[in-house]
């Protein structure tokens, strides 16, 4: 798809339809006007607006075809800008998606630490050796439970992470 320069557009259609001047007749303003009626209800009201009052205080400098062509270029652009506030909205969407799961892994990661400072201060002192070995022996089965805990908890943040990388870059390529 062609990208377009509203700023040349608008130029090119100042020297389409000339400098300003009255209309030549009436039979000229109603050809106009019944000629470009169904282009210019596919232009967004604002602008078809603006374009036929430009029309109107300028007088028709070109012909049909090459409003036409303008109206189509403003079709096209619309449909464009169109597309990308969908892609937008879709990112924000993404993006809250993103941060609602980086809040829950926060959340995760908070109880992590919370379970990993209560395990140390359980296995903390000096204990009598039945106590001892019972601390041991507990400590040992849930120190794998924590270390799996926090492989898990690492592989979700790089995977996040990684996620909202992508989406940073298709947002800036937008």
């Amino acid at each position: 798809m062609k990208k377009h320069n509203l700023g040349a557009m608008i130029v090119i259609s100042v020297l389409i339809l000339g400098p300003a001047t009255a209309w030549p007749d009436d039979q000229k303003k109603d050809q106009w006007s019944e000629t470009m009626q169904p282009v210019t209800n596919r232009v967004p009201t604002g602008l078809k607006a603006d374009l036929k009052a430009e029309a109107v205080t300028r007088g028709i400098g070109g012909s049909a075809s090459d409003i036409q062509d303008i109206l189509d270029q403003i079709n096209e652009l619309a449909s464009e800008e169109k597309k990308t506030v969908g892609q937008l909205q879709e990112n924000l969407a993404l993006k809250r998606s993103h941060e609602s799961q980086y809040a829950t892994l926060d959340n995760d990661v908070s109880r992590y630490e919370a379970d990993v400072s209560q395990a140390q201060s359980y296995c903390t002192g000096t204990f009598p050796e039945p106590e001892y070995s019972r601390r041991v022996a507990s400590f040992n089965s849930e120190e794998a439970e924590l270390n799996s805990r926090r492989h898990n908890l690492a592989s979700r943040r790089e995977e996040l992470d990684a996620q909202e990388k992508s989406r940073v870059w298709a947002a800036r390529a937008l």
